[in-house]
C-alpha cells in the first residue's frame, strides 16, 4: 500500500463546510453517532442515524420554545387585558364627568333663563307703575288747566265791567292774580330743578 499523495482523492467536505454555519456544525457533531446496532443486532446507516437524532433534537427545541413564548403570551395577554380594564374604567369615568358637565350647563342654563324672566316682569312692573304714576299726573294736570282756563274765561268776562278800585281792593286782585299763576303752574324751580307745589 502506498503511502504516497494521490492526485484522484477527493477529500469529503465537513458539515460545517455544506452548510456554513458553526450552530448546524456543532448540532451534526453533537447529534451523529459513530456506532449503532438496532434492536433485531442489524447496523443501521449512519445518514438514518444522524437524521432521527436531529428530528428529535428539534421536537425537543420547539417544544421549549413553544413553552417559553406560551407563557410570555399569557402574561402579555394578562397585561393587555389589564391595560383593558383600566382604559375602559377611565373611559367610563370621563363619560360620567361629560354627562355630570352637561347636567350642570342645563342647570345653569335653566336658572339664566328664569332670572331672566324674572327680571323682564320686574321691568315691566316698574314700567307698569311709572305709566300709571304719569297717567294720574297727567290726569291732575288736565283738570288745573282746565279749571285755569274756565277762570280766565271768567276773567275776561268781568273785565268789561271793569271800574276803578281802591288800592285794596287793587292789592287782592294781584293777590288772586299769583294765586291763579300758582294753580297754572304748580311747580317751583329748586337747587335741584323743577319741582312740583304739595
Amino acid at each position: 500500500m502506498s503511502h504516497g499523495f494521490d492526485p484522484s482523492f477527493k477529500r469529503r467536505s465537513s458539515p460545517f463546510e455544506e452548510t456554513g454555519s458553526p450552530t448546524f456544525f456543532r448540532h451534526h457533531i453533537r447529534t451523529t453517532p459513530l456506532a449503532s446496532t438496532s434492536p433485531a443486532g442489524n447496523s443501521l446507516p449512519r445518514c438514518v442515524l444522524q437524521s432521527k437524532g436531529e428530528s428529535s433534537e428539534l421536537s425537543e427545541h420547539s417544544l421549549d420554545l413553544s413553552l417559553a413564548t406560551g407563557r410570555s403570551l399569557r402574561e402579555v395577554t394578562s397585561s393587555l387585558e389589564d391595560k383593558v380594564f383600566f382604559l375602559r374604567q377611565g373611559k367610563l369615568l370621563v363619560q360620567r364627568k361629560i354627562r355630570e358637565a352637561r347636567e350642570e350647563e342645563m342647570l345653569r342654563q335653566q336658572q339664566k333663563l328664569r332670572l331672566q324672566r324674572l327680571l323682564d316682569i320686574h321691568r315691566k312692573q316698574i314700567l307698569l307703575e311709572t305709566l300709571q304714576d304719569l297717567r294720574m299726573r297727567l290726569e291732575s294736570q288736565s283738570a288745573r288747566l282746565q279749571a285755569s282756563y274756565s277762570a280766565v274765561l271768567n276773567m275776561q268776562k268781568s273785565g268789561a265791567q271793569h271800574v276803578p278800585l281802591d288800592p285794596v281792593t287793587r292789592d287782592k286782585e294781584v293777590f288772586d292774580a299769583d294765586k291763579c299763576y300758582d294753580y297754572l303752574f304748580p311747580f317751583t324751580r329748586g337747587q335741584s330743578g323743577l319741582r312740583w307745589k304739595l
